[in-house]
């Protein structure tokens, strides 16, 4: 949803992007390989199962040293809700007045002031960008990124 307001010679633009009905696999609990050393994995699995019975104490599936990352997938307690709103742009302006243009030798002059992926909503808890997201890996985050413009006319 784009919108675009003006008044006076000020100007804001805003838009949303939505996206629903899909699922993602948590990646909370992926990090470095194990087979040599537990790093950057989520502090949850020192709760994993150990022993049998401990199934009862712990939702943390069983590491797997053969499979390092067997506890992180194959689960449904490892799906979670992938909707979200992202106010993915807004754009604030201010055009000065023509004949002041005019006096400065130009036919327009705009300053204008940018963001972009400023928000997200999620219903997902963990974090995690819908839109930064593999097949159970996580990539770098979708940047927020602010840019200062001018627009020139002669």
């Amino acid at each position: 949803m784009n919108n675009n307001f003006y008044y006076k010679g000020f100007g804001m633009s805003f838009m949303f992007v939505y996206q629903g009905g899909f699922v993602l696999l948590k990646d909370s609990y992926n990090g470095e390989s194990l087979r040599d050393e537990i790093s950057l994995v989520n502090s949850d699995a020192a709760y994993a199962w150990t022993q049998p019975g401990d199934e009862l104490t712990t939702d943390i599936p069983r590491i797997n040293s053969t499979n390092p990352y067997s506890y992180a997938k194959y689960s449904t307690k490892n799906i979670i809700d992938g909707d979200f709103i992202r106010l993915r742009d807004v754009i604030l302006s201010y055009t000065i007045p023509q004949a002041m243009s005019k006096s400065f030798g130009f036919s327009e002059f705009t300053l204008n002031l940018r963001a972009n992926n400023l928000y997200l909503w999620t219903k997902n808890k963990e974090g995690i960008d819908p839109e930064s997201h593999g097949i159970g890996f996580r990539y770098y985050k979708t940047p927020k990124t602010i840019s200062l413009g001018l627009n020139v006319s002669f």
